[in-house]
């Protein structure tokens, strides 16, 4: 129960970082929602996306990386036209996943390629006497 109790303190501790006028706090926001792998922390991320300040911005699609497993594309030091094209598609996405969530076909998809080490591309160069 305290462990529950704690959780949620925490999830409401960096939602309100990320909205805190203080760049450096929203950054830690970014962070902690990345640590805590919480898909309902993604849509404030996604606004985060289009924050004045660079390094939020940055830490912001990393989390949102980690979290969703993608980035969209997303480049954080695109111009002000770009970023907002990129946070739509972001909300977008996001709708989507939403309406089409189905938990009991979630159960059952592929595992990411971190879940599983074998299914991760190797690291080992091409042999010699391999295709190409």
């Amino acid at each position: 129960m305290l462990g529950t109790l704690l959780a949620g303190c925490a999830q409401r501790d960096y939602r309100q970082q990320l909205q805190s006028e203080d760049p450096i706090r929203r950054i830690d926001g970014a962070i902690a929602a990345s640590r805590a792998n919480d898909p309902a922390a993604a849509p404030l991320l996604v606004d985060r996306l289009q924050d004045d300040d660079q390094a939020v911005r940055m830490y912001a699609i990393i989390a949102l990386k980690h979290i969703e497993g993608t980035d969209l594309g997303y480049k954080y030091w695109a111009n002000d036209v770009n970023r907002a094209r990129m946070a739509q598609q972001w909300r977008t996405y996001l709708k989507d996943k939403h309406q089409n969530h189905h938990p009991i076909a979630d159960s059952q998809t592929a595992p990411r390629p971190s879940d599983r080490p074998e299914l991760a591309p190797s690291s080992q160069p091409y042999s010699s006497g391999g295709v190409r």
